[in-house]
């Protein structure tokens, strides 16, 4: 191998290529947990499932020895290990336990237990190791180690002996070893020496365990440090046959371990070197009392400097109340000259020849402005050689007129039809967002048609006709869905008294005036983003955005940030997140490659794609780094130029990225069969801590390994790998290209795509209501 040993990439290349079983790993894991199993003191066993202490094995490799350890502990056991690849096996063969993948030095979290079986010797520093992680054990530490290794396995960083192998690990003291561990039976598998070693941070528990034990090596007071003296206690459980070795009331006090050790050579040397210690104590206290005369007087100076800064604060302060006085009086002038103005205004609204002027010159003046405005609009178009919008532009007066005329003709017969649809139904009302045309189907969109496939349930899209929608009174463009024109909402309402029950659902705090028009049975509340990304933030949309949680009988949180921001203010919030719509985008592999990018991917050995809005949240620094990083890697940006971001982004300079303008939502599939590897390179920052992507999910139903950066709504799924930085990127990006047909990755992206589908999301809001 060509990885440094004992690397994590060491580590999951053996694993994953299965080097570990082919050396006999699995079978040596299994074999060092049975020699636990067979010389583990039996007080220990009895004292951690007595109390159903918590169990976990750190560094299981794939798990054959956690099988085994749950054999013998009868409280909840766990496995981790760094490796990936051992951790999958490890689920794979043994799902009653639980496994997860993670580094020894950083637990999320304290276990009672923490159990080492030939782990430790594989670091570059084990005792600062075992320092570390004590940090996460409650109760007792077991390692199981090589003894006086000879000659030491090339894995092996360090061999332990008597005179390094520490009394103490933080809080935590040694109070049993065994170094003849063995099978009775004499089944070998490793043919050098094992040492058990138990560290336990409750020294009165342990007492009680090892009364009647003459096996245990006791440190009473780890301040004493024993170090000198260890060997000392060795030899002579060596040549007293185990019987002078240990008392119980070692435990204890250091003078009962002076008792029991009396006529045994080396008394006084201990008695010395415990002295020693003492004056070594004592002077290390006389520097710690320097170092605080010290740091008193350093405290001293800058509580001097601290009251100096607060004199000259309040100087800063003299100076800010009189710049506010000054200001007050600018203000109160300029309100002085408002009022008069005000006034002068009013006189003049009110004098005869401004009635006159809005009479007959106001009118045809305005007239003027939208026909020049209208011409200007035209010639633009023309200039840019849009003649599709140009004529838009010329009819569109026309068409309005026309809508207009079909609308009122048409509108009587529709209120019927609508009348008939709706009686004794439920209806949802959305309130208008977007235009039901526009390119791009958005999550109004996705809502209206998962809403209308309800049981008994009729949806109106409410649309203003802004740009896509040409629509007069009302079309009927579904089974039970409508889209009717905002114009006509009060003729809408008269037919709605029919109906068994009115929800509306607001996802734009400007629409709240719907509330008083539409008077709904139930009241969605939608907070699906930031507010500051929306069209007309500000204070207004702030006020309105809580009286509606306050209001709402249901306010639905598509991110678990918005929920925390949301749960002591509302009502009733749920976290719903956005979804994909699968039967759609399952059908991604039928498609051929659009011709917009079916030649261009031809010479690259891997296709990266995004499609979806380019703006300040878009990552281009990583596409840069990425592209330049691997020139054989093609990247594919598919979306609109939200904030005109992209013409600074320096993607032209690069060969290897290219940018296709928005194209119809029915095409996106043609364009996702194409990429090998769907990514979501977004910047972490506050608007994408509170970003659920719908393409996350339509990523997953059209079967394409994803990788997004570490955005809270994209850890929340196993087929999602997320990144840190440009590194860790292209490392999932190689996995990826390695991932073989009937790997269970597969299973996961489907799994978890069918569990968000945009019918089940409606299904979790309106079970909400209950």
């Amino acid at each position: 191998m060509s990885e440094v040993i004992n690397s994590k990439e060491y580590w999951e290349k053996r694993f994953a290529e299965k080097n570990w079983e082919i050396n006999q790993g699995r079978e040596q894991s299994k074999y060092f947990a049975e020699l636990f199993k067979v010389n583990a003191p039996q007080w220990l066993i009895n004292h951690i499932n007595t109390n159903g202490l918590s169990v976990i094995d750190m560094g299981c490799a794939e798990g054959d020895g956690t099988q085994v350890l749950s054999e013998v502990f009868s409280g909840k056991i766990y496995g981790m290990d760094f490796s990936k690849s051992a951790i999958e096996q490890a689920k794979n063969r043994y799902p009653e336990i639980d496994f997860f993948c993670g580094d020894i030095r950083e637990l999320p979290q304290k276990w009672d237990v923490l159990f080492l079986s030939n782990v430790i010797e594989h670091f570059k520093d084990p005792i600062a190791t075992l320092k570390q992680i004590s940090q996460f054990a409650n109760h007792h530490i077991i390692v199981m180690v090589p003894f006086e290794e000879e000659p030491i396995e090339e894995e092996h960083e360090m061999v332990f002996t008597y005179e390094n192998i520490p009394v103490a690990i933080g809080e935590f003291n040694l109070i049993y070893f065994n170094n003849t561990v063995d099978f009775p039976e004499g089944k070998v598998m490793y043919h050098g020496k094992q040492i058990l070693l138990i560290y336990s941070q409750d020294q009165e528990v342990a007492q009680k365990l090892f009364i009647d034990d003459t096996n245990a090596f006791i440190s009473q007071d780890s301040s004493l440090e024993l170090e000198a003296c260890k060997n000392r206690y060795l030899q002579a459980k060596i040549a007293l046959d185990n019987e002078l070795l240990v008392s119980q009331k070692a435990y204890v006090r250091i003078q009962s371990l002076e008792d029991k050790l009396k006529g045994l050579e080396g008394e006084v040397f201990i008695k010395n070197e415990t002295l020693s210690n003492l004056m070594s104590d004592i002077e290390n206290k006389d520097k710690q009392l320097v170092q605080r005369q010290e740091n008193i007087q350093q405290i001293s100076s800058e509580l001097f400097e601290l009251q100096k800064a607060i004199v000259e604060r309040e100087d800063e302060t003299d100076r800010a109340i009189a710049e506010r006085e000054e200001w007050q009086e600018k203000y109160d002038n300029l309100y002085v000259y408002s009022c008069r103005r005000d006034g002068q205004l009013q006189d003049i609204l009110d004098s005869r020849s401004y009635k006159v002027f809005s009479k007959y010159f106001k009118p045809p003046m305005q007239v003027s402005y939208k026909v020049l405005k209208k011409i200007k609009r035209i010639c633009k178009a023309i200039s840019a050689l849009n003649f599709k919008e140009a004529a838009r532009e010329i009819f569109s007066p026309f068409n309005k007129v026309v809508n207009r005329a079909k609308a009122k003709i048409n509108s009587k017969q529709l209120l019927r039809q609508i009348a008939n649809d709706v009686r004794g139904m439920r209806i949802i009302i959305l309130p208008p967002t977007l235009d039901w045309s526009m390119p791009l189907f958005q999550r109004p969109h996705q809502l209206a048609f998962a809403y209308s496939r309800k049981p008994n349930t009729v949806v109106f899209y409410m649309t203003k006709n802004i740009q896509y929608d040409q629509i007069g009174f009302a079309q009927k463009v579904d089974s039970n869905l409508w889209v009717v024109n905002e114009l006509y909402l009060n003729k809408l309402c008269t037919v709605l008294h029919t109906a068994s029950q009115k929800i509306l659902s607001l996802s734009w705090t400007p629409n709240k005036f719907y509330c008083d028009i539409v008077k709904p049975d139930k009241l969605i509340y939608e907070y699906i983003d930031e507010l500051e990304i929306f069209h007309m933030y500000g204070t207004e949309m702030e006020k309105d955005h809580q009286e509606l949680m306050a209001k709402a009988d249901v306010t639905v949180c598509t991110a678990t940030k918005l929920y925390d921001q949301a749960k002591d203010k509302a009502r009733n919030a749920i976290v719903s997140t956005n979804a994909g719509d699968y039967e759609f985008f399952a059908k991604t592999p039928q498609y051929e490659i659009n011709p917009l990018i079916r030649e261009c991917i031809k010479p690259f050995r891997c296709v990266l794609g995004y499609y979806g809005a380019v703006a300040k949240w878009f990552d281009y620094d990583l596409v840069k780094k990425v592209a330049k990083m691997y020139p054989e890697w093609l990247w594919v940006i598919l979306g609109i130029d939200y904030d005109k971001t992209l013409g600074k982004s320096g993607f032209e300079k690069f060969e290897n990225i290219i940018y296709i303008p928005p194209q119809p939502y029915k095409e996106l599939p043609s364009f996702l069969t194409g990429f090998d590897i769907a990514t979501i390179p977004f910047l972490i920052n506050e608007i994408t801590l509170s970003t659920s992507p719908v393409k996350l999910f339509e990523y997953m139903a059209g079967g394409k390994p994803i990788i997004a950066s570490r955005m809270p709504e994209c850890l929340k799924y196993e087929s999602v790998m997320t990144y840190s930085n440009a590194e860790e990127f292209c490392e999932h990006v190689e996995w990826a290209l390695r991932i073989k047909e009937g790997d269970p990755y597969w299973d996961k992206l489907k799994i978890e795509a069918l569990a968000n589908t945009w019918d089940a999301k409606t299904d979790e809001i309106l079970e909400a209501f209950k």
